[in-house]
Order: C-alpha cells, then sequence, then structure tokens
C-alpha cells in the first residue's frame, strides 16, 4: 500500500478496516466459538487434579499396605528374617487399592463435567 502512495498512516487505516471485514464473517464467529469450547473442555488443570488424585491414593495405599504387611508380618525381628514377604505383599495389595481408588475419583471427575 505505500507503494501504491499510501501513507504510513494511511495504509495502516486501510489495512485495518480490509482484515476487520475479512474476520467479521460467520464463519470466522462459528471457529472462535468452536475455539472457546474446545479450551474449556481441554483445560489442563481437570488433568491435574485427576493426577494427583491416583499419586495421593497409590500413595495412601502403598504406606497402609507396607504398615500393614510390616506389622502382620511380626515385625522388626520377622521382617529380617523372611516376614519382607508379607511386607511385598501388602505394598502390592496397597497400590493396586490405591489404584482403584484413583479410578473411582477420576469416574467421579468424569462424570461431574
Amino acid at each position: 500500500l505505500i507503494a501504491e502512495g499510501f501513507s504510513e498512516q494511511g495504509a495502516f487505516e486501510r489495512a485495518k478496516e480490509e482484515l476487520k471485514f475479512c474476520c467479521e464473517t460467520a464463519k470466522y464467529a462459528d471457529l472462535q466459538e468452536r475455539f472457546a469450547e474446545h479450551s474449556e473442555n481441554r483445560y489442563p488443570t481437570g488433568y491435574e487434579s485427576i493426577g494427583l488424585f491416583y499419586a495421593g491414593f497409590i500413595s495412601f495405599g502403598l504406606s497402609i499396605g507396607a504398615l500393614a504387611g510390616f506389622l502382620g508380618s511380626g515385625g522388626r525381628e520377622m521382617f529380617l528374617s523372611g516376614g519382607w514377604i508379607d511386607t511385598l505383599f501388602g505394598v502390592v495389595v496397597g497400590v493396586i487399592i490405591g489404584l482403584g481408588m484413583g479410578l473411582i475419583s477420576n469416574a467421579i471427575l468424569v462424570l461431574k463435567k
């Protein structure tokens, strides 16, 4: 536009008007609406909270399972003489229970949306 003899300010104003006309179509409005809807549905906070639920429940299950297995095997003396397998079993069961609780919380969060 400047090569056609317009001043810099005049070229800017004309380009602004042309772009404004191009952007104010029904297709543009539909695209903006779809983008806003997509942004609402894909907000990372929801996924972050689901991950925190999984991590929290798995950690909780792991610690409770390890403690139950350790105490169920007879304490420190039995742990050192072969009772560690009971603690390991408790850890595995605790992690599975924690994972199950994480799945339930995931389902609840998804159903609320």
